[in-house]
């Protein structure tokens, strides 16, 4: 059996993921996180100009993290800059919070999710942490992350890019979350389940279903001696040759699994 992580371990990583939780539903995720934190972080550390933190001020926040990676190779001390402050913010607001290890859920950088809802926010007169996010559910499948807001039927998801390419899946996902979250009935579930799971395997679904929800995001075409062709787009002419095995193996089976 795997050791669980100490909170310690926890509060100094970066990325963080109790992975040993599949499903959540019906309760309460608070995400809390600061804003800017990086540059924040940098302006307060004295290492750029005060000519160049003026500049980066300016800029929007995709060209200020650009230009900061840029920077770096000039100071290379920036980045080992922020990431030590932000464990030390991160050790600060869990002290002032009294987390546990058990309370939280994912740890990305800045921001907790956390089954703990935190009322002291404010670190200091330059940092103050922020109730962004809550949500009433969670499922994990495929390194993915899904975060659920019932309140306004709202799907966030976590280490999934171009996330416009997969409307129709994440659609499908969020009303099964949806569903879930509404009923104990499990033949209601099932039968959403069996249905779904029929008309994807025999191709009745459009088209986009059968793109690969990953970070790549194209259809997958299987041609001769184990070879594949990725394409960007398709039509339902092509259908008859897009595999449908990714999704199916990789994210429709585990949520099968997690919910019967």
């Amino acid at each position: 059996m795997k050791k669980k992580n100490s909170l310690e371990q926890i509060l100094t990583s970066h990325n963080y993921l109790d992975k040993s939780i599949s499903f959540y539903r019906c309760g309460r995720i608070f995400e809390y996180d600061i804003q800017n934190a990086g540059f924040t972080i940098l302006k307060n550390s004295g290492i750029l100009p005060l000519s160049e933190i003026a500049y980066i001020e300016t800029l929007s926040k995709k060209d200020r993290n650009i230009y900061i990676g840029k920077k770096s190779k000039e100071y290379p001390e920036i980045f080992s800059v922020i990431l030590a402050k932000l464990t030390e913010l991160r050790q600060q607001f869990a002290a002032l919070n009294s987390i546990t290890a058990a309370d939280i859920l994912s740890i990305k950088k800045d921001s907790f999710f956390l089954f703990k809802q935190c009322n002291n926010l404010v670190i200091s007169d330059t940092y103050h942490f922020t109730e962004r996010n809550l949500f009433s559910a969670y499922l994990y499948v495929d390194e993915k992350e899904f975060y659920y807001d019932i309140s306004q039927d709202r799907l966030v998801v976590k280490n999934l890019s171009q996330q416009g390419l997969h409307t129709e899946m994440l659609n499908a996902i969020k009303k099964l979350i949806r569903l879930r979250e509404t009923t104990e009935d499990k033949k209601k579930i099932f039968d959403f389940l069996r249905k779904f799971k029929i008309e994807y395997l025999s191709g009745r679904l459009d088209i986009e279903y059968y793109r690969e929800l990953n970070n790549v995001g194209k259809f997958k075409i299987e041609i001769l001696n184990n070879n594949a062709l990725y394409i960007d787009w398709a039509d339902t002419s092509l259908k008859p040759f897009i595999s449908n095995q990714y999704n199916y193996i990789n994210v429709i089976l585990p949520i099968i699994t997690i919910f019967l």
